[in-house]
Formats: C-alpha cells, structure tokens, sequence
C-alpha cells in the first residue's frame, strides 16, 4: 500500500518520460516499525540491494544500534560501489547532535538516496528527530523528498505507531505500508484494515 502526495490532473496527463536534462530530486527514505521482528530490517537489506543492482548513488545510515543489520551486511558493498565512499554511517539520534552529519549530507551533489534504518519504534525516535534537526525545513531548503516506509506486523501497537507517524507527518511526506507476509496473508490484517489509520492512508491516496 502507498500513499503519495497528490498531483494535480494536468500534471498527471504529463508524460512520465523524463527529459534527458531534468533534474532527478534526491529522495530521502526511512524506514520504521513498532518493534523488533516486524521485519524492518529485511525491507531495508531489500531496498539497499535494489540500489546496489540499479547502482542508484545512495548514502545509508544505520540508526539500529541493537540490530545493525544493514551496516554489518552493506558498508564494503557501498563503500565500493558509490563515490562517496563512506559505506554505511552508524548514526545514534539519541545523542545530541546525533544527527549533523546525516543533516550535512542532505545537500550532496553525488548522492540520489538517502536510506535511513531507524531503530525499533523508530516513529517516535524520528519524531523527536526532526524536532531536534528541523528535517522537514531542511528537505525544503534542499530539494529532497521524504517517505516514510512503515512495516507492520498485526498487532494493535503496530497500527498505531503507523497512526502517530501519519498524523506527525501530515502531507510533509509521502508513505510506503508494507504487510509483512510472514505474519499472514493481506487479508488477515483485519486489525488495521478495519481501523481508522487504514481510512487515513485511502484518503491520503484520493
């Protein structure tokens, strides 16, 4: 399930071709769940695989300082793949000023992505984040757009990290909903599929 910021019709009759001039705005790309065993951290060795494969100039943070899978399975890949050279940044938020060099980064010309792995419960963490660091000014001021790639699991606690990071966001980002298959078909996420947060995600989709 995605929920994208709206477009208007004449935009959208526009062809989707790309001009070999245009320029490709940088998106910036966080994932988060509820707890740990959601699943997070296998969507985000996906996401920085498919990078890999499509040799999209990406710049990762590992903010999971529990479960650091994404540093510990990708920093040689990236290191050797990108310009940058920098691999995989282990970032702790928790810490004041933990975020200046992830914030430093934002304006770089050689990256098109940045993937960001939050811990477990990570909404609230990047909550307090982007209080602290301004984010969503500082994605205006660059260019960059944001999504919030949320994995669920079907538990009550699951829904309702999902709600708080909706309502926190507003239309300040776009949303990726993933239903983590290994706790049931799509179906049997009647949990969220009958819960306000599900109404919320169609109507931001609309």
């Amino acid at each position: 399930m995605v929920v994208k910021k709206g477009r208007s019709e004449a935009e959208s009759s526009e062809p989707t071709q790309p001009s070999a001039t245009a320029s490709i705005r940088k998106r910036m790309i966080a994932v988060t769940s509820d707890k740990g065993g959601n699943g997070k951290s296998t969507v985000v060795r996906i996401l920085a695989e498919i990078f890999l494969q499509r040799n999209i100039p990406t710049l990762a943070f590992d903010c999971d300082k529990r479960n650091a899978q994404l540093f510990r399975y990708y920093h040689q890949a990236f290191s050797s793949a990108f310009s940058s050279g920098a691999g995989v940044i282990r970032l702790d938020l928790t810490t004041k000023n933990g975020a200046d060099r992830l914030i430093n980064s934002l304006d770089s010309d050689s990256t098109r992505i940045l993937l960001i792995d939050f811990p477990a419960g990570g909404g609230e963490l990047f909550e307090k984040f982007e209080k602290e660091a301004r984010l969503f000014d500082f994605l205006d001021e660059v260019g960059c757009e944001l999504t919030m790639v949320s994995v669920l699991s079907r538990v009550k606690d699951s829904v309702m990290s999902l709600r708080s990071l909706l309502d926190y966001c507003g239309d300040r980002a776009n949303h990726v909903v993933i239903k983590n298959g290994f706790f049931g078909t799509p179906e049997k996420f009647r949990r969220f599929d009958t819960s306000k947060t599900s109404d919320l995600v169609v109507q931001r989709v609309a």
